[in-house]
């Protein structure tokens, strides 16, 4: 699945479970539940019909069946080193030094290390 979707269907898929890789305007993104959803925030897509900039809806993939969900967790200036160590293969946010207590998401097998 590779669709711009509304923001009200991609929160339908959250709170329904699903895992999902997102691409959208910050603000569209902000509005999305917590669930199991890693995204950038970028207005710009290659959809099947080419070139897209769309401000008003999200990129939506589903990962294929050998993504496995492995939570989240959150890693501190002091043992941000251990990330490697943790998990063979992550997706990694945000990795400038910030003091809000962001965490930094984990996927198995989403992103070679």
């Amino acid at each position: 699945m590779r669709h711009l979707l509304e923001v009200s269907e991609v929160q339908a898929l959250i709170r329904r479970g699903d895992m999902l890789l997102l691409a959208g305007d910050e603000a569209l993104l902000r509005q999305l539940p917590p669930g199991r959803w890693i995204a950038g925030t970028i207005p710009y897509f290659m959809t099947e019909d080419g070139g897209v900039c769309d401000r008003t809806r999200i990129f939506v993939e589903r990962p294929g069946p050998s993504l496995e969900y492995a939570g989240v967790r959150r890693y501190g200036e002091g043992d941000i080193a251990r990330v490697f160590v943790d998990m063979p293969h992550v997706v990694l946010t945000d990795l400038v030094k910030k003091h809000d207590g962001g965490g930094i998401p984990l996927m198995k097998d989403a992103v070679a290390a």
